[in-house]
């Protein structure tokens, strides 16, 4: 009876003992697994984006010179009316040539109003252009740096203040990433190449 149960205890220290080295070694092999491959970067899209739009000259510029002349436009379509309001007020309200002028008037302030929605959508079809294009560069120039470094996944980390809650919905559908403490951040290195490219 002793000797069964001394037998017992060997086989139990034994099993223990194995099953240790083996859950140990597998964490280890785990542990080497994780260190060898980097496995998951992160990368602040928009922080890039706002960044590059202010240190792009060339986009920069462009949006400037249509700004410019949108207001040197719009300007002068606002002293017509003027002046044609002006020659309005100097009619009697009951006559013929005061209908006439009011036409002219109105019609002037109609092309004027839809002449100033076109430019601001100029200005915002051309933003959307280039945010388009810069955003397929970020794309590929964080790959190029992942491949580079060994990145099996890269994920946008940006961080969003919670905002009115038409666009909640929204947010919750495309931010991803909750939490990426410890995970390396590719952010400057994409930033300094495209800014490199651009900036040429």
């Amino acid at each position: 009876m002793k000797i069964r149960l001394a037998v017992l205890c060997c086989l139990v220290c034994i099993v223990t003992c194995s099953s240790r080295s083996i859950w140990g070694g597998a964490r280890n092999e785990a542990d080497q697994v994780s260190r060898e491959e980097p496995g998951i970067a992160v990368v602040r899209v928009l922080e890039i984006l706002q960044e590059n739009a202010q240190s792009d000259r060339k986009h920069v510029q462009e949006l400037m010179a249509i700004r410019n002349e949108a207001r040197t436009e719009m300007e002068q379509r606002a002293k017509e009316i003027d002046a044609e309001e002006a020659d309005l007020k100097t009619l009697k309200s009951d006559s013929d040539d005061y209908l006439k002028q009011l036409e002219v008037v109105i019609e002037k302030k109609g092309r004027y109003e839809s002449r100033k929605e076109f430019l601001e959508r100029q200005i915002a079809v051309k933003q959307q252009i280039w945010t388009r294009a810069m955003y397929s560069e970020v794309i590929r120039i964080t790959r190029e740096v992942a491949a580079q470094k060994g990145f099996r996944l890269v994920l946008a980390a940006d961080q969003a203040d919670l905002p009115a809650s038409e666009s909640l919905a929204n947010l919750i559908a495309t931010q991803k990433v909750l939490y990426s403490e410890g995970c390396p951040d590719l952010t400057d290195e994409v930033k300094a190449r495209l800014l490199a490219k651009t900036s040429r």
